[in-house]
């Protein structure tokens, strides 16, 4: 019963994840960054 297309649906869909949830880190630890945050305010 295994379907190759939904194994790499779900493969596709694991690693976009982890790369959303690393994208958002990293710009939030920008974001909260005190010269970061001074830049994007000026």
């Amino acid at each position: 019963m295994r379907d190759p297309k939904f194994i790499d649906f779900k493969t596709a869909l694991g690693i976009y994840v982890v790369t959303a949830v690393l994208t958002t880190l990293l710009i939030h630890f920008v974001l909260l960054s005190s010269s970061w945050n001074t830049f994007w305010l000026k």
